[in-house]
């Protein structure tokens, strides 16, 4: 079954190049650590991996990046005899994984293509001691040739949609050893834990640890608002409305529901922040068909004179959020499964988001019974908008609660490093 797969994969792979190349080309997505994904990886790059204690953290993108940024520095710290590579996919990731790991990443590559030789290939060059993988991503070569490399597999922040269960059920044949040998399977929620169970994974390496997002308000740079505020010149007296991490089909619900707003509350002022940066255009685009005054953050333009930011600049949204009077979570309200909602809630921002919620869930769940956050339709954005920025109290009560939702839960990276450690260091002989 592993070889059907493979072959799978490289069919895959000749069939979808010529668009990759194409999208190589016109927009440079994909070319990023494309010889690494392929296995090419320099000595350079990997100085010091003939150490021992070569511990391989790979998380997915920018969200996973940022919730195993705590983790990764507290086993740095208590051990910093262990060398950690960590992996990522995308650029984004990449850049914020250099920025925030500085001093305590030592190797950073891009995750290899999970094909077989290909992996096998990077496994032999990393020589890890331990594999942790954080958060839902599983690739079934690479954990079966980890397996048979003697490396232990540790899946950290362990998150298991809906959707994403039932694959694995359906094709048991290839998932079922996969599960059945992970050293430890620590799940963001019971339900998460115990779908790893049922999957395989046995019971006494199964534990339900929480989320390390919620740990990340500690890690978080304290903003200079005022300092943020005065350099885009936005006023104490205007109401600030961001919109993270969008995708097509949001923006021009947003912008609609803001003009809309806007004849409410004239103060009111918009940033949106695309989640694909290559998207920045088209989003320019329906401002301009809008007759909407706006301003590009990448052209240090401010919004003195403009009602509306595009903020196309890399790893900015998490500090904007710290100025936001209102914040809306893309990904919501059309169906990718959304973003992390806790990232405007760390700075105690009413936190907006639209109905599809399948990773992020509980998370929704949580910060409305808290009354930290709203679900809202492309019909009632415009009055939510409304209601809670005509109410500053109101607005600053939503905030209060969200942060609780954060404080509240904090503790998973402390749980996951007591875990990660005992396996490390219990298994040396």
């Amino acid at each position: 079954m592993n070889l059907i797969y493979d072959i799978a994969i490289h069919l895959a792979l000749i069939l979808l190049s010529p668009f990759i190349l194409i999208r190589m080309i016109t927009t440079g997505k994909h070319s990023s650590g494309l010889l690494q994904k392929f296995g090419v990886i320099s000595p350079r790059v990997l100085r010091g991996t003939l150490a021992k204690n070569v511990i391989w953290i790979h998380a997915v993108s920018v969200g996973e990046t940022m919730a195993a940024m705590p983790l990764v520095k507290r086993l740095k710290h208590e051990h910093p005899e262990l060398m950690i590579v960590f992996s990522t996919i995308t650029p984004t990731g990449n850049a914020v994984a250099m920025k925030e790991g500085k001093g305590i990443i030592d190797s950073l590559i891009y995750f290899p293509l999970d094909l077989s030789w290909i992996v096998r290939r990077v496994v032999r060059k990393v020589n890890p001691k331990t594999f942790i993988l954080i958060e839902k991503e599983i690739w079934p070569n690479t954990l079966r040739i980890m397996n048979e490399e003697h490396v232990p597999v540790i899946v950290v922040n362990g998150s298991i949609s809906k959707k994403s269960f039932k694959n694995y059920k359906r094709f048991s044949f290839l998932f079922k050893n996969i599960f059945s040998n992970m050293e430890h399977y620590m799940g963001c929620t019971d339900a998460d834990t115990q779908m790893a169970i049922t999957l395989g994974v046995k019971a006494d390496k199964a534990t339900t640890c929480g989320n390390l997002k919620f740990d990340v308000k500690a890690e978080t740079k304290e903003v200079d608002a005022e300092a943020l505020r005065s350099e885009l010149m936005v006023s104490v007296t205007d109401k600030l409305f961001i919109a993270g991490s969008t995708h097509d089909g949001e923006e021009a619900i947003i912008i609609s529901s803001y003009l809309a707003a806007k004849k409410i509350i004239p103060e009111l002022k918009l940033i949106i922040a695309p989640r694909h940066s290559n998207r920045c255009n088209k989003v320019e685009e329906l401002l301009k068909n809008s007759a909407i005054a706006y301003a590009r953050r990448s052209y240090h333009e401010t919004l003195e004179r403009s009602d509306v930011l595009i903020l196309d600049t890399m790893g900015e949204l998490v500090k904007f959020y710290s100025i936001a009077n209102l914040t809306f979570v893309g990904g919501t309200l059309v169906d990718t499964g959304g973003h992390n909602l806790l990232e405007p809630a760390m700075y105690s921002k009413p936190v907006l988001f639209g109905t599809h919620l399948q990773s992020y869930k509980y998370m929704a769940e949580m910060l409305e019974n808290a009354g930290g956050g709203i679900m809202i339709t492309e019909d009632t954005l415009k009055d939510v908008i409304i209601d809670i920025l005509k109410d500053n109290d109101k607005a600053a009560s939503i905030g209060q609660a969200a942060l609780s939702v954060v404080t509240n839960n904090t503790g998973a990276t402390d749980k996951a490093y007591n875990i990660i450690s005992k396996i490390l260091f219990n298994n040396d002989n």
